[in-house]
């Protein structure tokens, strides 16, 4: 890793090379400390940024006042995002100051810890892929380059012709869709999907959470957390021009602790065989009511059970049912979906007396 700490205190300038020595002798592979640049005042780190390649460097940890300019730190923070200059950051400052910044890893007040958690950090964001993407080098941007000359260039004519009944701003939010389409797409492989991708942190156009797969908790009587998934396809929830949504009530299916059902299920097994294959079928969703979500966001294994099911004002939803904050990827929850509408669509053929 190669490193950048803005600050001018000596003491804290050896202290963070003494962590740097000890953090190499533990660390001899791709997160051993290649570098550490040290710069001392906002000038000279302004100008560092301006005449750098950022994307050599995997890391800043910053101190937020410095003695030549109290908002040393906050202006320099403002100068890299204006010159769209992405990396990590990690604060060690002696100050308790709001931080309110864009890649933000950590903060940490001076002296209460050493400096080996901000180089933890950045090795956590090298190692998940964060530091490339951040800095272009990533899949994200290989795969953009491709879209950009197989999808994008050779439809230009038609998007113009967007451009001239829509106009530009809403061109722009439909090209944006259609990109965000194409490299979901591009980068749907055969590797096996991380639990968190499972889960979407809702935005701020969406935070009060009331989408399609978005999850709710309420108590029960008893003052028990129970969970809930709206289940509301995504047309009955879009507001209106009269701002209200199409249905006035949003559908509501329970999650489920996946080991209490999982005990139901095992109820009468003996053979550990016999055990893990059930446990197998639920997470594979072999059970034609129940869904599997993983643990993921805070959340433990549960199981979407489509049988408990209830309706909810829609102007409760806030109130009595509250967002966590997440949503189910609409990647995953198109097939939440599908199970749900064929479970309930299913056409037995009624018994028919033999006699």
């Amino acid at each position: 890793m190669r490193l950048l700490i803005v600050d001018d205190a000596r003491t804290d300038l050896d202290a963070c090379r003494t962590s740097k020595e000890r953090w190499n002798r533990s660390h001899s592979d791709e997160s051993e400390i290649s570098e550490l640049v040290e710069i001392k005042t906002y000038p000279e780190a302004r100008q560092y940024f301006k005449s750098h390649d950022a994307c050599a460097i995997d890391g800043i940890i910053l101190d937020l006042k410095l003695a030549e300019q109290a908002d040393a730190g906050q202006l320099l923070i403002d100068d890299l995002n204006a010159m769209h200059r992405r990396m990590p950051i990690v604060v060690f400052t002696a100050t308790q100051d709001p931080l309110s910044f864009q890649y933000l890893l950590g903060a940490f007040k001076k002296g209460e810890k050493p400096y080996d958690v901000a180089f933890e950090r950045f090795e956590i964001a090298q190692k998940v892929g964060l530091t490339k993407i951040l800095g272009c080098d990533g899949v994200i941007d290989q795969r953009l380059k491709e879209i950009f000359d197989k999808a994008i260039v050779p439809r230009l004519d038609s998007w113009k012709k967007y451009v001239d009944t829509a106009g530009s701003e809403n061109a722009e939010r439909a090209l944006s869709r259609s990109v965000v389409m194409h490299l979901h797409e591009a980068m749907d492989e055969e590797d096996a999907y991380a639990p968190d991708e499972f889960y979407v942190t809702l935005l701020s156009s969406k935070a009060d959470g009331v989408v399609s797969g978005g999850i709710f908790t309420a108590r029960d009587a008893a003052g028990g957390v129970m969970h809930y998934v709206v289940m509301s396809p995504a047309c009955d929830l879009v507001i209106r021009a009269n701002g209200k949504p199409k249905s006035d009530t949003v559908l509501l299916a329970r999650l489920e602790d996946f080991d209490l059902i999982y005990d139901k299920v095992c109820e009468g097994l003996t053979k550990a065989t016999e055990k893990k294959k059930r446990m197998t079928d639920l997470e594979r969703n072999a059970y034609g009511y129940y869904h599997y979500f993983p643990a993921a966001v805070g959340l433990s294994r549960m199981l979407l059970n489509f049988r408990e099911l209830t309706t909810v004002p829609y102007a409760s939803m806030g109130t009595s049912y509250l967002t966590i904050g997440y949503c189910v990827s609409p990647y995953f929850f198109r097939d939440v979906q599908s199970r749900f509408s064929a479970y309930y669509g299913r056409q037995g053929q009624p018994e028919i007396c033999s006699c």
